[in-house]
């Protein structure tokens, strides 16, 4: 048997997925419209706005993964990232409480560790509520027994080797 029936239904959802990206470039991007004349600009313009797709597309799957597209939109997502500053002193590996970041929002520091580009600070255990006592409570100990112990019952009439049965002497 021949081995094409096996690779139809992947070629078929191969070229899916790039009438999908093209369809996402024409009408999402609107990236059909060139302002240049010389062939080599047209390609190296439709390379870079291809280039541009890709990741694009690549940046809200990776959003979706992380949850990030239930609350927020795509672009109210890139507004969080373009409002994260670092300075360029700072290590390569960000963390959320270092003093590299320039006026960043906590909502954007929530986005950056939910996209995995920055390390979360660790959160310190919750309080308990209210004020605490000013004399705390005694340790609580096991209760003493109260009263008089109860009575045993003695049978003096038992004789074990009778079988339990009962004997009375006149």
């Amino acid at each position: 048997m021949h081995p094409f029936p096996m690779y139809l239904p992947l070629s078929y959802h191969a070229r899916w997925q790039i009438e999908l990206v093209f369809d996402f470039y024409k009408n999402t991007e609107q990236l059909d419209q060139t302002c240049v004349q010389n062939d080599y600009s047209v390609i190296g313009n439709e390379f870079i706005n291809t280039i541009t797709s890709i990741i694009t597309n690549r940046m809200i799957q990776k959003a979706e993964k992380a949850g990030l597209l239930k609350e927020n939109t795509y672009g109210e997502i890139l507004d969080d990232l373009n409002e994260s500053w670092r300075m360029k002193s700072g290590p390569l590996e960000a963390h959320t409480e270092d003093e590299f970041w320039v006026h960043t929002f906590i909502q954007t520091f929530e986005t950056l560790e939910a996209l995995g580009l920055s390390i979360p600070a660790e959160k310190p255990e919750p309080k308990k509520r209210g004020m605490p006592r000013k004399n705390p409570l005694p340790e609580v100990k096991p209760r003493r027994p109260r009263g008089r112990p109860p009575k045993r019952l003695k049978n003096p009439g038992m004789d074990k080797s009778s079988g339990g049965e009962t004997s009375y002497s006149p």
